[in-house]
């Protein structure tokens, strides 16, 4: 079997594309923390949920895709060489401020 190699979401996209999902949403925009944008309590998905909701995961075949995933492109998402965490309550800017930052 092949090693799996993590897809992670490039800053070009959170910046540009994922940006633009959330203030498209309505009652969201560049100031909803991730809590806003992914609310777990809410039985509907949120945006980042929603994406992949309906998709193959192409690890394990299954319906429910993760959000990288989801997308195309190399200016939108490759193998991951960072890790970035954070809390469900910083902004969707400050998150992307901070990774175009680096």
């Amino acid at each position: 079997m092949p090693k799996y190699v993590p897809n992670g979401v490039s800053v070009h996209y959170l910046k540009t594309q994922f940006l633009h999902e959330v203030e498209e949403t309505e009652g969201l925009n560049e100031n909803s923390t991730i809590h806003e944008i992914e609310d777990l309590r809410w039985a509907k998905h949120g945006v980042i949920r929603f994406k992949g909701a309906s998709k193959v995961c192409p690890r394990n075949e299954t319906v429910g895709a993760a959000y990288s995933d989801c997308l195309i492109g190399d200016d939108n998402v490759g193998p991951a060489t960072f890790m970035f965490s954070y809390t469900w309550n910083y902004t969707i800017r400050d998150i992307i401020d901070t990774l175009v930052a680096h």
